[in-house]
């Protein structure tokens, strides 16, 4: 249901005439030996009417059971902040 419930919402900010969206999916980061184990997508909304605000987004696919597990809506950053600080 979790999961269904986060591509529900991307399908819901992509459909909206007010959004656009650029994603990609990353299969290979610096530093990490081989292919990632698990889906990696990221990507930039943008919202408004001239898209004056845009909203960067790391989705990771459930690697477990989607139906069951949570999902967590993370927002961070800002002005002369990373939000990949806060992962590390």
């Amino acid at each position: 249901m979790a999961e269904a419930a986060a591509q529900l919402l991307l399908l819901l900010l992509i459909s909206s005439s007010s959004v656009s969206t650029a994603s990609s999916v990353i299969k290979i980061l610096s530093g990490f030996p081989g292919e990632l184990p698990f889906y990696l997508e990221t990507g930039i909304c943008g919202v408004g009417e001239n898209e004056e605000v845009q909203l960067f987004y790391y989705y990771v696919k459930s690697q477990t059971n989607p139906l069951l597990d949570p999902l967590l809506l993370w927002l961070i950053g800002g002005p002369a902040f990373s939000g990949l600080a806060t992962l590390a």
